[in-house]
């Protein structure tokens, strides 16, 4: 084993750390900012999906709901 002193690295100063962060989210702030980039999930085509596929679970959802309401109003005639 060689007694060679390993170098004391001094810590990095709390501000230079903050301002890399900051820098680094502002960064990647701009590029979530950008244009639609024609990607399936993004822009107002994403928004057009989302109210269809809301349209589409509330009409299901009332369509399963007539069918047990049917099937409450079968039951209930044969009694």
């Amino acid at each position: 084993m060689s007694s060679t002193p390993r170098p004391v690295v001094p810590p990095p100063d709390a501000a230079a750390v903050l301002a890399s962060i900051a820098a680094a989210d502002a960064a990647a702030a701009a590029v979530r900012q950008g244009a639609d980039d024609g990607s399936e999930g993004g822009g107002r085509r994403a928004n057009k999906g989302i109210w269809i596929r809301a349209a589409v679970y509330v009409i299901g959802f009332h369509v399963f709901a007539a069918f047990v309401m049917l099937l409450f109003f079968a039951a209930g005639a044969q009694h």
